[in-house]
C-alpha cells in the first residue's frame, strides 16, 4: 500500500464499492448528463418556480434561497464538477415542488386534517437553511487551493456527499408531504411509507455512485499533484517537510499556469498556505460562513430587488408581440424609430448608430424649436438637455461607442441597446445619457484618479502615526497595491477634468458611488473571489464601476490606518485588503484579456490602449513603459502628514471599522508566574478536571516533540451541557482555549476529543484536536494523539498528558526512549528532577545563568525560525526544538510573549531582504545609491545595518557592476516603497551634493595630500599606485598626521549628539532644514531626538552615509613618469645594497653561532649514550627478576590445585 493509500485507508473500501455500483447503474450517467447540461435548462426551470411561488408564496423562501445560491454559483469563473453534482441534486429536490403547479388552494385540509402551507412551511424552512449550508460548503471548497485539494480530498468528498444524502432525504419527504394533498390521498400516502426501505437501499447505491463518481470528476491537474504527492511519501510524510511542501506547491503553480514560489521571499506567504493545506474541512466552512452569510444576504436583496423596483421610463415601449421586424425588440421608443427608420437588422455597426442617434436628436430638437419659436435650431430649443447634443459628435464619438459596444465588437446588438438605455437614471433623457458617456464620464474617472493619489499622499504620511507594531502591515500594503492601483490612474493624474457642465453630470456618478458603498458595506469591504467582486459591482463593463470602486476601497482602508494610529490591529485586517485589491487586478487583467481584440483587428493595438476607456488600460499592455528606473526617480509626489487632514479631527470607533479582533498593547504574559494557584477554582479531587501538562509527538515513539512547540499546559474545566468540558491552556503559541465532548467507553475508559483555536505567528487562528483516553487504573495520565481534524484516522502524531508539575516533566524520558530503555531513562529522569530541586532552592548562580541563556538563546532563534525574519539554517531549528523541550509551558509563554514584543515593536520593512545575508531588514535598512537593476525599478539593492554587510561586496546577476563598500548609502529607519522613492532619491542627491565640500575638507585634513595621476592608457591613478607597489615603501610621518588632526578644525561640522568635529564616515539627514550631521559612533547608539535647530528630527528622516569622496585627478606626461620611474630605481638600488651589506654581516654571525652549538650537541650526545648503557644493565636485572617470579608463581599454583583436590575427596568422604 502507498503512503497515500495509507492516509486514506478509512475511505478504500467506499471507493472499491463505489466503483462496482458504479459500473452496474445508469446513475452515474444521468449525473454526468446533468452536471455537463445543468446550466442550459436553468432559465427555463427558474422561471416555473417563480410561477409556483406565485401561486404558493409560502415556499417562496425556499425558492429564494435556490435562486440565490444558483447566481452565486453562475458568478464564480470556475464552477468545478463536484459541486455543479450538487446543485444537479439540489435542481432535482427543487422539480418536486412544480407538482404544486395543479394545486391553486393551499388551505385545502388533508385526511389528517392539516393545510398543504402548515405541512410544508417549516420543511420549506429547514430546507432553505440546508442550500445556504450547501453552498456555503461548496464556496469554501472553491476557495481551496490545488494541493489542499489534493491533500485533503477524501475529506472533502465525505462532506460534500452529506448534501447528496441531505437533498435526497428532502425529495422524498416533499414527495411524501405532496402525496397526502393530491387525488391519491392516504392510499398513496401508505404506498410510498411502504417504499422507504427500497428507497433507502436505492439512496446507498446512489452515494456509492457519487462516491466513485468523485473520484471520476478529478481533473488532470488534480491526479498529477496526487501522483507527486504519492512519490513523496503521502501526507503524513510531507507535513512534516517544508521543503517537499513548497516543491508540491511550485507543481501546483505551474499546473495552472502560475509562477514557482521563492523559499525566501514568500515565507510569510508560505506559513499562511502550508495553514490553509492541512485546514480541517469543518473548520474552512466555519470560518467561511460569515464572509459567505454577507454574499449570501447581498445577492438575495438584489434578486428582491430586481422582482419588487421594476423602472417604467417614459419613453419606453409596451412590447407584445415581434411580428414587423427585429426593431419590435427595442424597449426605447426614440431608438425604435432610428432603427426601424434605417431598417437594421440584429446588429449595427457602432461608429453608424451613434451618428444616426445624432442626426435624429438635432432634427427631432430642431423642429420643435421651429414648431414653438419658428427658428429651426437647437441653441433655441427649450428642451432642458438640448445642451447635450453638442457633445455628440465625432470628437467624443470613441469613448459614447465604447460604452454602447460592451463586448468591443465594433457592433451594436438589440441586446445590448436595450441594456443601455435601461441602465439610464429614471430622470434622465436619453441624449443627456449618451453626452455623460460622451464627456461626463472621463471627467469623473479624472477626478476619482485624483482622489485615490491624494488618500495615496496621506496613507504616506500615516507610517509614522501608527503604532509601532501595525507598521510593518501597513508599509507591507503600500508595496503590494501602489503599484497595481498606480498602473490604473498614471494616465489620468496630469489630466484637467471639463468642469463646464459636470455639475449636470453629478447624479449617475453620485448614485453608482452609493450602490457601490452599499455593496462594499454589505460584504464588509471583503473581497475574497471573483463571484464576489461580480456581486458588488453588478453587471456590465468592469471599467464602467473601476475607479469608484478602487476610491471607496481605499477609503475603507485608509479608515484602517487611521484606527491603527490608536489601536494594535491583527495582520489579518491589511492581508484582507491586500488579496482584495489583488483579486481587482486579477479581473483587470481578465478584462484587459478580453477587449485584447485589437490585433484580430488589425489596429495599432498601442494606441487603441492610449485611447480605449481614458487609456486606464494603457499600462497594462505597456508595463515597461512606466516602471522603469528614471520614472521612479523622476516621481516626485507629496506626502500629507495625518495632522495636516481634516481626519484627524475626528476619530472613528474600532468596532465600526475592524472585522477582527483588536487590542490596546501588546501584553507581557507574566501572569503565568502566578503558578500553580491559577484556576484555584477547580474541583482537583476530580480525577479528569484539573491541571495537566503535555506535549505534541511527530509520531508514535519519536524522539521529539512536534515542531518548534513547548511543552503545554490545560486546566480541564467542566462546561454547560453533558459530557462537555472545557479549558484555559498556555504555551509558547501564547493563552488560548479549548473546549470539547467525553465519552465512556466499555472497559470505562473516558474518551476526550478537545478543539484548540490560537492565533499563529501570521495572526491567523488554526484549530487542532486533541484526542486523548483516560483510564481509571492510571489517573496521572492521558495519552491519545493529535490533528487538524477530530478523525483519530487522520491524526499527525502522539500526545501525552501527565499530572506531573511541569518542572519535572521536562526531564521526563520520550515515547521513543522509554520504548528503548526504559529503566536507564527513568533512572536518569529522577537524578535530574533532584538535581533541578536542589539548584532551585538555592537559587544558584549556575542555575540563574542557565534559566538567562535559555530566554536569551529562545527569544533569539524563535525570531529567526518562527517569524522567517532571517533564512535560517536546519542546525538552528534543531537547537530551538532541544530548547523548548527543556521549557515549562510559562516559561515558553512569557518568553514567547517577549519575542511577539520585541518584534512588534521593530519595523520589519514589508519583507525587504538584505541581499548580503538574506535576512529580512529591520529596523534599518540601507540603500545603495549607485547601484542600478537591470530588471524593475524597485529591485534596489538593500542591506542591513550590521557591519559584515556594511562592508561586503555584493554579486547579483541584475547589476552591472558589484556593490562595493565605497558606494553611497540612504538609510532608512521607516518604510520606503515605490512612491516615495523618487522624492527621497532626488533628496539624497541634493544631499549628497550639499556636502561635498565638506567632506573633502574632512578627507584633506586625515591624510598626507597627494595628486592623483592618469596614466598613458588612461586609468586614473593615485601617485602612490602609479609608482609604488608595496604600501610599506612610503612612510607617513605620525608626528604630522597629529599635528593635522590637532589642528584648527572650526570649518568641519560638529555632530548633532555629542557635539564632536565629525570624521569620515558619518551620517547626514537629508530632511532637517538645518544641516544635522550625526558621527558613527552616536549613530551606533541609535541616537534619533536632537535638541537645538534638530528639534523635529525624528525616524522618519532618512539619512546618507559621508564617505570618503573621490579623489581629483590631473593628467601627467610620459617623460615625467619616465623621469619619477627613474629616480625610482636608483632609490631601490641604494636600498637593496644596503639591505644585502646588511645580510652579509648577520649571515656571518649565524655561521659562528652555528659552529659552537654543534660542539656542544656533541658532547651532551656521548653523556647520553652513557646512560643508555646504564640504563640496558638494569633491564637485564629485572628480566632475571620476573623469571624467578614465574617460578614462584608456578609453586603457588600447583599447590593451590593439591589443596583443591584435598578439599573435594574430603567433601566426598
Amino acid at each position: 500500500m502507498t503512503a497515500l493509500q495509507g492516509d486514506i485507508a478509512p475511505f478504500i473500501p467506499l471507493v472499491q464499492a463505489a466503483e462496482a455500483s458504479f459500473s452496474k447503474s445508469g446513475v452515474g450517467k444521468a449525473v454526468k448528463e446533468g452536471v455537463n447540461h445543468f446550466f442550459e435548462g436553468m432559465p427555463v426551470f427558474m422561471n416555473a418556480l417563480d410561477a409556483v411561488a406565485d401561486l404558493h408564496p409560502f415556499i417562496g423562501v425556499v425558492v429564494l434561497a435556490f435562486k440565490t445560491v444558483y447566481t452565486l454559483e453562475l458568478k464564480r469563473r470556475d464552477n468545478e464538477a463536484k459541486t455543479i453534482a450538487l446543485y444537479v441534486e439540489m435542481k432535482d429536490m427543487m422539480s418536486v415542488l412544480l407538482q404544486l403547479r395543479d394545486m391553486h388552494d393551499e388551505q385545502i385540509v388533508s385526511p389528517d386534517q392539516t393545510t398543504l402551507e402548515d405541512r410544508l412551511k417549516t420543511l420549506v424552512e429547514t430546507t432553505a437553511k440546508d442550500i445556504k449550508e450547501c453552498s456555503n460548503t461548496c464556496d469554501a471548497y472553491a476557495k481551496k487551493t490545488l494541493l489542499a485539494k489534493v491533500v485533503q480530498g477524501p475529506m472533502w468528498d465525505s462532506r460534500l456527499l452529506t448534501f447528496v444524502s441531505m437533498f435526497n432525504k428532502r425529495r422524498t419527504e416533499f414527495e411524501f408531504a405532496l402525496s397526502i394533498h393530491t387525488s391519491l390521498g392516504v392510499d398513496s400516502a401508505n404506498t410510498k411509507l411502504d417504499g422507504l426501505g427500497e428507497a433507502a437501499e436505492q439512496l446507498n447505491a446512489k452515494m456509492n455512485t457519487m462516491l466513485a463518481l468523485f473520484q471520476e470528476m478529478v481533473n488532470p491537474e488534480q491526479k498529477g499533484l496526487a501522483s507527486a504527492l504519492r512519490a513523496k511519501g503521502g501526507v503524513k510524510a510531507v507535513r512534516e517537510n517544508d521543503k517537499a511542501i513548497r516543491e508540491l506547491q511550485n507543481i501546483a503553480n505551474k499546473s495552472v499556469g502560475g509562477e514557482e514560489d521563492s523559499s525566501d521571499a514568500s515565507a510569510t506567504t508560505f506559513n499562511r498556505f502550508k495553514s490553509e493545506v492541512f485546514e480541517d474541512p469543518g473548520t474552512a466552512i466555519d470560518r467561511n460562513l460569515t464572509i459567505f452569510s454577507r454574499k449570501y444576504e447581498v445577492q438575495k436583496r438584489q434578486i428582491i430587488d430586481e422582482l419588487t423596483l421594476v423602472v417604467k421610463r417614459e419613453s419606453d415601449r409596451v412590447i407584445q408581440e415581434v411580428t414587423n421586424g427585429p426593431h419590435d425588440r427595442i424597449l426605447d421608443r426614440d431608438i425604435y424609430d432610428i432603427w426601424k427608420e434605417m431598417r437594421w437588422r440584429d446588429n449595427v455597426k457602432a461608429r453608424h448608430f451613434v451618428m444616426a442617434f445624432r442626426d435624429y436628436y438635432v432634427e427631432k430638437i430642431s423642429s420643435e424649436a421651429q414648431a414653438v419659436r419658428g427658428v429651426s435650431s437647437v441653441s433655441n430649443s427649450r428642451d432642458p438637455d438640448a445642451w447635450a447634443i453638442q457633445f455628440i459628435d465625432i470628437l467624443h464619438l470613441q469613448p459614447i461607442l465604447e460604452f454602447f459596444d460592451d463586448d468591443t465588437s465594433g457592433f451594436i446588438t438589440i441586446k445590448e441597446m436595450n441594456r443601455f438605455t435601461s441602465s439610464r437614471p429614471i430622470d434622465w433623457s436619453l441624449p443627456l445619457w449618451v453626452a455623460y458617456w460622451g464627456v461626463g464620464w472621463k471627467s469623473s474617472m479624472i477626478n476619482y484618479a485624483k482622489s485615490i493619489e491624494h488618500l495615496w499622499s496621506k496613507m504616506d504620511g500615516m507610517h509614522t502615526a501608527v503604532l509601532a507594531p501595525n507598521r510593518d502591515s501597513v508599509a507591507r500594503y503600500q508595496i503590494y497595491v501602489w503599484r497595481l492601483v498606480h498602473k490604473l490612474t498614471a494616465t489620468l493624474t496630469d489630466s484637467d477634468p471639463d468642469t463646464t457642465y459636470l455639475d449636470r453630470f453629478q447624479s449617475p456618478i453620485t448614485a453608482e458611488e452609493e450602490r457601490l458603498k452599499k455593496n462594499l458595506e454589505a460584504v464588509d469591504y471583503v473581497i475574497d473571489g471573483l463571484d464576489t467582486l461580480k456581486l458588488i459591482i453588478g453587471e456590465g463593463r468592469l471599467e464602467k464601476t473601476l475607479f469608484p470602486l478602487i476610491y471607496l476601497f481605499m477609503k475603507h482602508h485608509y479608515d484602517i490606518m487611521r484606527v491603527a494610529r490608536r489601536t494594535i490591529i491583527s495582520k489579518r485586517e491589511i492581508w484582507d485588503a491586500i488579496e482584495g485589491m489583488q483579486l481587482i487586478e486579477g479581473a483587470i487583467n481578465d478584462r484587459h484579456a478580453e477587449i485584447d481584440v485589437f490585433r484580430q483587428q488589425k489596429m495599432d493595438v498601442t494606441e487603441q490602449f492610449q485611447s480605449f476607456a481614458c487609456g486606464i488600460f494603457k499600462y497594462y499592455y505597456q508595463q515597461q513603459d512606466l516602471m522603469t528606473i528614471e520614472y521612479i526617480q523622476n516621481l516626485d509626489v507629496p506626502i500629507v502628514g495625518y495632522g495636516d487632514t481634516s481626519d484627524s479631527e475626528s476619530d472613528l470607533d474600532p468596532a465600526d471599522v475592524l472585522k477582527q479582533e483588536y487590542k490596546d498593547n501588546v501584553p507581557l504574559d507574566d501572569w503565568v508566574y502566578d503558578g500553580e494557584t491559577i484556576h484555584k477554582g477547580v474541583d482537583a479531587s476530580h480525577q479528569r478536571l484539573g491541571h495537566w501538562h503535555g506535549y505534541w509527538y511527530t509520531g508514535i515513539g519519536e524522539d521529539y516533540p512536534w515542531g518548534c512547540d513547548t511543552m503545554l499546559t490545560m486546566v480541564l474545566m467542566p462546561a454547560e451541557g453533558e459530557q462537555t468540558v472545557r479549558a484555559d491552556a498556555w504555551c509558547n503559541l501564547g493563552r488560548f482555549k479549548m473546549d470539547g465532548t467525553w465519552t465512556e467507553g466499555e472497559n470505562r475508559e473516558i474518551k476526550l476529543t478537545l478543539r484548540v483555536t490560537y492565533i499563529s505567528v501570521m495572526d491567523r487562528e488554526v484549530v487542532e484536536y486533541i484526542m486523548v483516553d483516560f483510564h481509571p487504573d492510571s489517573p496521572s495520565t492521558l495519552a491519545g494523539v493529535w490533528g487538524m481534524t477530530a478523525d483519530p484516522a487522520w491524526s499527525y502524531g502522539a500526545m501525552g498528558f501527565r499530572r506531573t508539575p511541569s518542572h519535572y516533566l521536562i526531564h521526563y524520558p520520550t515515547p521513543f526512549q522509554m520504548g528503548e530503555e526504559k529503566a536507564r531513562s527513568l533512572w536518569k529522569f529522577a537524578i535530574n528532577c533532584m538535581l533541578d530541586d536542589v539548584r532551585r532552592e538555592r537559587w544558584s548562580w549556575s542555575y540563574l545563568a542557565e534559566r538567562r541563556d535559555k530566554r536569551e538563546a529562545y527569544m533569539a532563534l524563535a525570531a529567526r525560525v518562527l517569524y522567517n525574519e532571517y533564512t535560517y539554517h536546519t542546525e538552528e531549528e534543531d537547537d530551538l526544538v532541544a530548547i523548548v523541550k527543556g521549557l515549562t509551558p510559562a516559561d515558553a509563554c512569557f518568553y514567547a510573549s517577549r519575542v511577539r514584543l520585541r518584534r512588534a515593536t521593530t519595523w520589519i520593512h514589508g519583507g525587504i531582504h538584505c541581499d548580503n545575508c538574506s535576512a529580512f531588514i529591520g529596523p534599518i535598512r540601507l540603500v545603495c545609491m549607485d547601484c542600478k537593476s537591470d530588471s524593475y525599478a524597485g529591485n534596489t539593492l538593500d542591506i542591513c545595518d550590521a557591519p559584515a554587510c556594511v562592508s561586503s561586496h555584493i554579486f547579483r546577476s541584475d547589476l552591472a557592476s558589484p556593490h562595493a563598500p565605497t558606494h553611497r548609502l540612504l538609510k532608512a529607519r521607516t518604510a520606503l516603497t515605490s512612491r516615495q522613492f523618487g522624492r527621497v532619491y532626488a533628496a539624497a542627491h541634493r544631499a549628497l551634493e550639499k556636502t561635498e565640500p565638506i567632506r573633502r575638507t574632512i578627507a584633506s585634513r586625515k591624510a598626507k595630500p597627494g595628486s592623483v595621476h592618469e596614466d598613458v592608457s588612461g586609468e586614473r591613478v593615485s601617485v602612490e599606485e602609479a609608482y609604488f607597489e608595496e604600501d610599506d615603501i612610503v612612510q607617513e610621518d605620525a608626528d604630522v598626521e597629529e599635528d593635522l588632526h590637532a589642528a584648527d578644525r572650526d570649518d568641519v561640522p560638529r555632530c548633532g549628539s555629542c557635539h564632536e568635529a565629525v570624521d569620515l564616515p558619518c551620517w547626514f539627514c537629508i530632511i532637517c532644514e538645518a544641516d544635522l550631521y550625526i558621527c558613527d559612533a552616536c549613530d551606533a547608539q541609535d541616537i534619533t531626538s536632537f535638541s537645538g535647530p534638530w528639534d523635529s528630527h525624528d525616524t522618519s528622516h532618512h539619512l546618507i552615509r559621508c564617505q570618503e569622496p573621490e579623489p581629483e585627478y590631473h593628467t601627467i606626461t610620459v617623460d615625467q613618469r619616465v623621469a619619477k620611474v627613474e629616480e625610482r630605481i636608483d632609490e631601490m638600488r641604494s636600498q637593496f645594497s644596503t639591505y644585502f651589506d646588511a645580510l652579509t654581516t648577520r649571515v656571518d654571525g649565524v655561521t659562528s653561532e652555528v659552529s659552537g652549538f654543534s660542539k656542544t650537541v656533541e658532547e651532551r650526545l656521548h653523556g647520553l649514550s652513557s646512560r643508555v648503557d646504564g640504563l640496558n644493565g638494569r633491564f637485564d636485572e629485572l628480566s632475571g627478576r620476573f623469571d624467578e617470579l614465574n617460578g614462584q608463581l608456578g609453586s603457588i599454583e600447583q599447590l593451590l590445585q593439591l589443596l583443591a583436590r584435598a578439599h573435594l575427596s574430603s567433601g566426598t568422604n
